[in-house]
């Protein structure tokens, strides 16, 4: 049986087509994934942030937190040093420290916590308080201190002059050796007399705001330091708070 030339070429062709089909059909896959792997890449290249956006100026310094002006002050030392002058320096003596040193208390060591002694108190008010008291009393009686040496005073008065200078109550005051409880009264000669020497000078003024004090720190004759500490209430109204301190 013979074929027509015709048929034999179209069948050929047929074998042809057929044949790169198949090659087309088997690299297909080979192509997708290369296709979709760089498509891939494309994205994650999107995604990525930039290194070089928004750089920073080169010597550009971090910026600095700014300081609290009050809790900077709240820092400082709350004791400032006061510049007096001489005049100045005799008016703080006088105005604080002059019955302080003349009961010889300048060189007593002492605070609130460590009290000085009911005697010392005593003794302060007897160094300061008793000579005015006696003179009164020899103005209008003088037969009573020449006939007496030894005399009773009311408790009251020595109690209210010492309470005005130190922070104490008279049950304390009242465990003074000279303290006579039968008739509340404090026992003192009549013949006594107050010795004397050079005041020490004002060398600084150390003054605490915060605690409304002022540290009074004096150089006595010999060159040494004592001071004594005060608090201001009001004006005028103060009190002794501690000794060389």
């Amino acid at each position: 049986m013979s074929n027509s030339p015709k048929k034999v070429l179209a069948a050929l062709l047929a074998c042809g087509l057929l044949l790169s089909c198949a090659a087309c059909s088997s690299r297909a896959p080979e192509e997708l994934d290369k296709v979709a792997s760089k498509e891939e890449q494309t994205e994650i290249k999107k995604e990525e942030p930039s290194s070089q956006e928004n750089p920073k100026p080169e010597g550009e310094k971090p910026q600095e937190t700014a300081k609290d002006p009050e809790k900077s002050e709240e820092s400082k030392q709350p004791e400032s040093e006061q510049k007096l002058s001489d005049e100045e320096k005799q008016e703080y003596f006088s105005r604080y420290l002059e019955p302080y040193a003349h009961a010889g208390m300048m060189y007593d060591t002492w605070n609130m916590e460590n009290k000085p002694k009911p005697e010392r108190l005593i003794n302060f008010y007897e160094s300061n308080g008793l000579g005015p008291y006696l003179d009164k009393i020899q103005e209008t009686d003088p037969k009573k201190l020449s006939d007496y040496e030894t005399i009773g005073i009311p408790s009251e008065t020595i109690d209210s002059y010492i309470t005005s200078y130190f922070k104490v109550d008279r049950e304390y005051l009242h465990q003074a050796d000279n303290y006579n409880a039968s008739d509340d009264t404090y026992l003192f000669s009549t013949m006594f007399g107050m010795g004397g020497g050079p005041a020490p000078v004002v060398e600084r003024i150390e003054k605490n705001e915060a605690e409304h004090t002022l540290k009074i720190t004096c150089i006595d004759v010999e060159g040494t330091e004592i001071s004594a500490t005060i608090q201001l209430e009001g004006q005028d109204k103060f009190y002794y708070i501690a000794g060389n301190q």
